[in-house]
């Protein structure tokens, strides 16, 4: 399985990009991936919300924080440096076939491997994600394409949770940054144990790798066509 650490400091593109990396594991062109990657500042909303119910727009424009749109359900939520995400793309088969609770729960058990290395005891919530001391600090959301899962999530490391919570409207879950927990961990030791427990989890065994020249013309492409569009967004 590869495991691609890539960010692009263009938080709809990188949205494009998790769509481009999908098609291109469905085609038989990629090969499964876990990819590890930081957004700046920007509101995600979930595939099927609504940006008046769940985003505060003058907020956003005050502080500078892009609105885009992913391709799976979910929630909506607020992304900074402070966050992880993490996306897992894989032959349904390997996860539950066409089962989306089942889809769900081998990345979360990671995620609480990952939490337990640091002495945190953490619990799932399906579909929600991963709570400490009922404080969600990973969410989780899936999208399928044909016979491929794509299953990724938010890991609140050490996010500026005052942006949050003036950006998002109903917010439903109090939330937590692991920060607040463990003090400062390198960006590079959070982001290798967590791709290693996500690996292991999946009973997969990962090796570094980069991006394709189709994987780079497909994400260009969704890009123009699709995510930086107001209609989609």
């Amino acid at each position: 399985m590869r495991l691609l650490v890539y960010s692009s400091k263009n938080p709809i593109f990188n949205l494009a990009l998790e769509e481009a990396i999908v098609r291109c594991v469905a085609d038989g062109l990629s090969p499964e991936t876990i990819r590890i990657w930081i957004n700046p500042p920007s509101v995600v909303l979930g595939r099927f919300r609504c940006v008046e119910d769940d985003v505060n727009l003058s907020a956003c424009k005050k502080l500078g924080v892009k609105l885009g749109r992913r391709i799976s359900g979910g929630g909506t939520v607020y992304n900074d440096y402070g966050n992880i995400n993490w996306s897992v793309v894989i032959k349904a088969q390997k996860i539950g076939a066409f089962n989306f609770k089942e889809g769900y729960k081998a990345p979360l058990r990671g995620i609480i491997k990952f939490l337990r290395r640091f002495g945190i005891k953490a619990s799932i919530k399906i579909p929600g994600g991963a709570y400490v001391m009922d404080k969600k600090i990973s969410g989780i959301a899936q999208y399928r394409y044909y016979d491929v899962a794509l299953v990724h999530g938010t890991l609140l490391i050490n996010s500026n949770l005052n942006v949050l919570r003036t950006v998002l409207k109903n917010i439903k879950d109090n939330v937590i940054n692991l920060f607040e927990m463990t003090g400062r961990i390198s960006l590079q030791e959070i982001q290798e144990l967590l791709a290693r427990c996500l690996g292991d989890e999946l009973r997969m065994n990962l090796r570094r790798g980069t991006l394709i020249e189709e994987e780079w013309r497909l994400a260009r492409k969704l890009y123009e066509d699709k995510y930086r569009k107001k209609d989609w967004i």
